[in-house]
Formats: C-alpha cells, structure tokens, sequence
C-alpha cells in the first residue's frame, strides 16, 4: 500500500485501495451504447450515488513538533456520486463537500487514483484504487478510499480524514443464508493520540462469516508507519479485530471493534455490509476511542483471493475444523492419609488454565497434567451418561478418565448453548492417596477489549455444575444449580448469584445463594468474591464467549462457612448462562 506524506502538512493522500473505475481508477468516459447500471468497479460504465460505509477521523496537529493536539473518530455520513458525463466524484459529508475531476488527478500509478484540490485555503486529498488492486483477483464489486481535508493557520493543521468503502452492495434478496465463507481483508487506517505522532496502519487478515447463524469475525495484524518520522512497528499487540452480526433483512454488517497499537487501546462499532450479486465481497468501516485520547478510524475489504483459507469455527454448534480452547477450571481434590485412612477435601486455589481440543467427528482430546495421562478419547469411547452430556471413558496406562462434556445447542432440554460449554474431568485415582475431579468452562471466547465499547446492561441466566466434598462428615455430592449474572457494560462491573444443592449417599443438601460481584478489564471480567450471608466463602471468574458476548461463564470454589449445616464442605464447579 503506498502512502505518501506532504513535505509540509501531515498528509495521509495516498490511501490505496478503492477500485472505482476502470480506467487508472478515474472512471473513465464509457463508448455506446451506454448501459443503465454498472456491473462491476472495473470499469464504470454510468452515473452512480454508491452505497458506502464510512468513518471520519477529526484531528489537529502541531506542526512544528510533528504531534496530535487532539483526535477522535466517529461514524460518519457520506455521500459518493459518481458522475459519468463529467468524469467527476463529489463527495458530501455533515458540514463540507468536495468534487474532484480528471484535471485533479496527481498520480495514476500502482493501480490507484490519486486526487488533491485546494480552494478556500482548504486543501483536500482524495484517493480511489482500480478493481485491479492486487493483481487481476483484486475485488471487483467494493472499494475502498479516503477523503482528506487539511486546513493550515501557522504551526497548526485541522484535519478532518474520511475512510470508506463503497460499491455494489449485495440485493437483500440475494444474500446467502447457508454455509459459511473465509475470505482475505485487508485493513487500512489512521491512529491518533495527544501528544503522540499520528501514524497510518495496514495489515492482512482474514474475514469469517457464517451466513446461517449471521455472526462475524474478523482480525488483523497490521504494522504502524508514522506520518513524519517514517518509524514503524508491528508484531505484538498491534492488531485490529471486529465480531459482530449479519442482519437478518439484509447484507449489513455491525459489530463491535477494538484496535491494539503503539500507543492506542481504543474500542468502538464497526459497520458494513455485503458487495457482489451473491455477497462475494465485503466492506466495512470502523472507529474507535480509548479514555486516554488515542482514535483510530479505519476500513477494510474482504474478498476470495489466491490460496482458498482454511474454515475456522464461529459457533461450537458447528465445528468445521478441530478447535482448541483454552479452558478455565475449578478442581475437587479429594487426598488419603496414608497412615489413618481419613480423607480430606479441598477445592484448587485460584484459576486453573487448561486446555481441550474437540473435532468434528465426535473426538475430544484432554491433555495430560502431572495428575494424568493424555485422553485421546475417539467418538466410540461414549458411553451411557447424564441427560444434557455427552460422556466419554477411557482407560490409558492403567487409570481410567471419565469426561463429560455439556451438550451444546438446541438438543439440550436445559439450556442451549451456541458459543461455550464446560468439561467434567473425573480423573478417578491419581495415586493410592488422591483423586481428582475438574470442572472447566471453554468456548468461543470474545475477544478482549471488545466489550469495553459495548454499554449498557445485560441480563444472563443459566445453571451451575460442581461437586462437593466435607472432610469432618465424609460426605460427597453431586452439585446441581442455578447462575444469573447482571452485567453494566458502561461501568464496566457485574454482579450475580449461584443458587447450589448437592445429592450424594449421605442425602441430599441445600446449600443456599451466594451473591457475588466484581469488575471488568477490556471487557473481560476479573475474579471476584463469593458471599454467603456476608461471609466470603470463595471466589469465581466470569468470561464472555460469542461475538459479542451472548454467554458468560467461569468457574467458582468455595468453603461453606461455619454456621452452616455443611460448614466445611468444599465445592468446586463452574456456572454457565446466556443473556435473554
């Protein structure tokens, strides 16, 4: 992607990347007979007002220590008409407008058009790429451009930068409904932040959507060039991603955004929506602010390209390829004295990180600890098991695993879910003193920092699962419940209750409500304390899955306080729940 920097005024004029006509990108005058409508970007063949989406970036800046002064980005409403008899593009947004014609034209090269007008001491920049950008694969039905307005007083620009993509949208009546698509994005952008050099991003990544479900996903790693200095960075956290929804009437796209950079960590919407006859294409815009100052506004296309990618999983309900989780669990450990034979119960301290694999075919791999072997459990290791599960066992080295795994999807008769699950790892006997069973939460998890853009509240409801153990009595139980979380996106806070009973040998037990609350961090909750009665009795840790977090879920462990007709009796489980 070319860029170019004016010798006196920070310039982002070289944008590239919009495919507007056919001829070096500047439309080009079409021979007769003259069709009504234009069939694809390669070439423009009649006047067109363009459907687009479109982000503005508002900034001003110093120039004598090359430094933001301020920046924010917004959604914005643009207007792009393409007029063929003059070979003219007249760009309108709140407040300005610009029409740019053949005699405007400053660079016709790499298969982008390059324009810059100055008038009213204003100069602006406009740059629109040809359908061949990326060689003859290139996009052929969106594009993507940029429309800059520098305004110079002394040492000081204001700077208003409206990125966009545009083109032939996809007719509601034709977007698909079945079936999934993994295309190639690319994604270009402006970052600001006060005091801080501004600085263009770009970057290759990948573009998933599942038509059936309408959800998104799509990611980048991009590398920063600033303006001035010309330093760059990449690698690391400097990334953008986006999840969200396709409408359910049309081809639009919306979403949440998050965009990770040198000095930015800002969070904010995305909008778009499908290009082609068949939503072959897409383009969308996005813009994001973090409470430090730091705005990034950016776009970007996505299209089938080169080397098909491979399928990645947007829901757990349908696996097209096997997915790796990082799993968060809670364990029940249950030790001998070797001497006395008194057993003890006691649940891990903390959060436990793990990992679980499932595969299309029904297989589920639970990696070994130095508690246990690996369990490479095929689809014919199932067996009879709990209503709701789907329960594998296996014997490897001479222990015998157990795994159940909670069903996901509209077959569960107690809650469907689409976007996490959780493992019930019973490891029977580690050694001739201990045994071990592991309660742990996995999923599609929403990718951080995305829901510290999303505000207001949300209300989620679902079940608890554990298992329970008191040292004094020697009594065990199976633990049963119900979760509710209530979510404030704006404070970034949650609170909820667990409502937990057990059944075991020794009968069955009430152990009551637990109330909890706790904060957020990037949209990713953070640990907070279980209460019963105002005593802490333990702690639990929510995580969000989905798109835009539909489902919440994390484990707990607890010790009932003393007082209590279970007082002592150490629990250990997870809690699952989606949003209504």
């Amino acid at each position: 992607m070319k860029f170019t920097i004016q010798a006196v005024a920070i310039s982002l004029a070289s944008l590239a990347l919009a495919g507007c006509g056919g001829d070096g990108g500047n439309g080009g005058v079409a021979s007769a007979p003259v069709p009504l409508t234009n069939a694809s970007l390669a070439k423009l063949v009649a006047s067109q007002s363009f459907t687009n989406d479109a982000a503005t970036q508002s900034a001003s800046f110093n120039l004598s220590n090359s430094q933001t002064v301020t920046g924010s980005s917004a959604k914005s409403t643009l207007t792009i008409q393409y007029d063929l008899a003059s070979n003219t593009y007249t760009l309108t947004a709140p407040g300005r407008s610009q029409s740019f014609a053949a005699a405007d034209i400053t660079s016709n090269a790499n298969g982008q058009a390059e324009f810059k007008k100055t008038a009213n001491g204003a100069t602006d920049y406009l740059t629109l790429g040809a359908a061949t950008f990326g060689g003859t694969s290139g996009p052929q039905y969106v594009g993507l451009g940029s429309w800059q307005r520098n305004t110079v007083n002394g040492s000081s620009q204001s700077t208003s930068f409206d990125i966009f993509t545009y083109g032939l949208n996809t007719p509601a009546s034709a977007v698909p409904r079945t079936g999934q698509a993994a295309l190639n994005a690319y994604v270009f952008g402006l970052t600001t932040k006060p005091n801080v050099e501004p600085a263009s991003f770009s970057g290759n990544g990948r573009f998933d959507i599942d038509f059936q479900r309408g959800i998104f996903n799509t990611s980048a790693y991009v590398t920063e060039n600033s303006l001035v200095s010309g330093a760059s960075a990449s690698g690391g956290n400097i990334q953008f991603y986006s999840s969200g929804a396709l409408s359910s009437t049309d081809g639009t796209l919306s979403g949440l955004a998050y965009y990770s950079g040198m000095h930015a960590y800002a969070s904010g919407t995305l909008n778009g929506r499908l290009y082609g006859p068949a939503g072959q294409e897409v383009g969308a815009s996005f813009s994001v602010n973090g409470t430090d100052g730091s705005a990034a506004s950016g776009a970007l296309i996505a299209y089938a390209s080169g080397t098909p990618l491979s399928p990645t999983n947007l829901s757990i309900t349908n696996l097209v390829t096997s997915q790796l989780y990082g799993a968060q669990g809670a364990s029940l450990y249950v030790s001998r004295n070797a001497f006395s034979g008194a057993l003890t119960y006691f649940t891990s301290f903390g959060v436990e990180y793990q990992q679980l694999t499932q595969a299309p075919d029904g297989s589920l791999l639970v990696p070994g600890t130095s508690n246990r072997p690996y369990f490479q459990y095929a689809a014919s290791d199932k067996i009879s098991g709990a209503a709701n599960f789907t329960t594998y066992q296996k014997t490897v080295n001479g222990q015998t695993g157990t795994t159940e795994v909670y069903n996901a999807g509209s077959g569960n008769t107690e809650l469907a879910l689409t976007y996490s699950s959780f493992a019930h790892i019973f490891d029977g006997t580690i050694s001739a003193n201990a045994m071990q069973q592991t309660f742990e939460v996995f999923g599609l998890s929403t990718s951080p920092g995305l829901l510290s853009a999303r505000t207001g509240t949300a209300h989620y409801s679902g079940v608890a699962y554990g298992a329970a153990g008191n040292t004094a009595t020697n009594a065990t139980y199976k633990v049963t419940g119900t979760s509710t979380f209530d979510v404030n996106f704006t404070s970034q806070s949650y609170t909820g209750a667990l409502n937990l009973s057990g059944s075991g040998s020794s009968g069955s037990v009430d152990f009551g409500a637990f109330n909890f609350a706790g904060n957020m961090a990037r949209g990713q909750g953070v640990t907070g304390p279980l209460n019963q009665g105002g005593t802490a009795v333990g702690t639990i840790t929510p995580q969000f899955f989905g798109p835009t977090g539909q489902e919440i879920g994390g484990p707990f462990q607890l010790t009932m306080p003393a007082g209590s007709a279970t007082a002592g009796t150490a629990i250990a489980g997870v809690a699952l729940a989606k949003g209504g």
